[in-house]
């Protein structure tokens, strides 16, 4: 009986703070659930011990957003809450600008810090496809799926957006948002497996919160058609 109660303690405690600060408590679940995967892999990468599953961890990792968002909302408002976390997944009907803004702006974005790095004296980072440009497409859908933009997008559009742009401007929201979404990167970093791989994080962590704000901008103009966000990602669109 009294294990049952300091259990109930305990959840009721969580769901305090969490109705308190829901983005810091998505946050901090996010990193304790990606970066028990990543840390390892970096550690076994700068160690050179080789880590057989390291590909498994990384994958896994990216998951963390998505699943932080899952089970918060269940938490917050169950199945129903759910579903309608899932919403922005049915609007695709939007003007063709955003379209535009989607699908290009992560590469310019790319692009753009890649030249900074280089006119600054770094190396340009060596540019290729990771499969025949006949398997682009499905490569694609691969990594959409798998890989970033429906491991995270759920966690950081559809659930941590709404919550920041409550009480605050969008580019404050943006802000924050793309500043967290970098950190969350961080281990990353030390395994080369970035979305860019070569470019220095600080400049990495700039177009990361670049990117927040044009997401920001597309996701308030739609009408929080996310799924725009989710097909625009730097993973999908890197060269």
């Amino acid at each position: 009986m009294a294990v049952k109660t300091e259990t109930g303690s305990r959840v009721a405690r969580l769901a305090w703070v969490y109705k308190r600060r829901p983005f810091l408590t998505f946050y901090l679940l996010t990193l304790a659930i990606s970066w028990s995967f990543w840390i390892p892999a970096a550690v076994s990468y700068q160690a050179l011990v080789p880590f057989w599953p390291s590909t498994l961890f990384l994958i896994a990792g990216a998951f963390g957003p998505s699943l932080s968002a899952i089970v918060l909302t269940a938490m917050d408002g169950g199945r129903t809450a759910v579903r309608g976390l899932f919403g922005g997944l049915l609007k695709w009907r939007v003007g063709v600008r955003w379209y535009l803004v989607a699908l290009l702006s992560p590469a310019a974005l790319c692009f753009s810090a890649i030249a900074l790095h280089v006119l600054f004296g770094g190396a340009a980072p060596r540019l290729y496809s990771p499969v025949p440009w006949y398997l682009l497409p499905a490569y694609f859908l691969l990594v959409l799926l798998f890989v970033g933009p429906m491991t995270e997008e759920i966690g950081w559009r559809w659930y941590a957006l709404p919550r920041l742009q409550a009480g605050r401007s969008a580019l404050l929201a943006s802000l924050i948002l793309g500043s967290s979404w970098a950190l969350w990167h961080l281990p990353l970093a030390w395994t080369g497996e970035t979305s860019w791989p070569g470019l220095p994080f600080p400049l990495f962590a700039l177009a990361i919160i670049a990117l927040a704000i044009l997401f920001t901008w597309a996701y308030n103009g739609t009408g929080e058609a996310c799924r725009l966000c989710c097909c625009s990602t730097p993973r999908s669109t890197s060269p």
